[in-house]
């Protein structure tokens, strides 16, 4: 386990203040602690597993309009990233679903009953779906080339 300050000095002791623990596992994965109560599991096989912070800086995420929410937790690899969000509400939701419109993504099913609300749209090979229901959100997008054999 490795210490990091704020300003980047690394030591194998805390140091005072906020430190940042690195952990490298022996399978290769990398934990990270930020001590503001946010972690990182970047796994060996380049998944990455993210609870708190901040918007994944992934090729996937790179793809979507970054959302004025707050960012609860991540799970991505290859071929798809979902990101939940703590504390949203159905209207930021459905105004995060509209710029994901707006970035050229076409609605394929769209609906919303009873305080739920549900959008799947595709841009070339990407897959992006838009979820709400009763303070759960969460947005994912997926590598989903159609199947030339359809």
């Amino acid at each position: 386990m490795r210490y990091y300050n704020i300003m980047g000095v690394e030591s194998n002791e805390p140091f005072q203040g906020v430190n940042i623990v690195v952990t490298r596992h022996a399978d290769g994965s990398v934990t990270t602690y930020d001590g503001k109560g946010n972690w990182s599991h970047e796994g060996a096989d380049g998944g990455a597993t993210q609870l708190g912070g901040s918007w994944p800086d992934n090729e996937l995420s790179r793809l979507l309009p970054k959302p004025d929410l707050t960012v609860a937790a991540s799970v991505s690899d290859e071929e798809s990233c979902t990101v939940s969000f703590a504390g949203a509400t159905l209207e930021q939701v459905k105004a995060y679903a509209a710029r994901v419109k707006a970035a050229g993504y076409e609605p394929t099913e769209e609906n919303e009953m009873s305080g739920v609300y549900h959008l799947v749209a595709v841009k070339g090979d990407y897959e992006v779906t838009v979820f709400f229901t009763g303070g759960a959100a969460s947005v994912s997008i997926a590598y989903a080339p159609e199947d030339e054999d359809d």
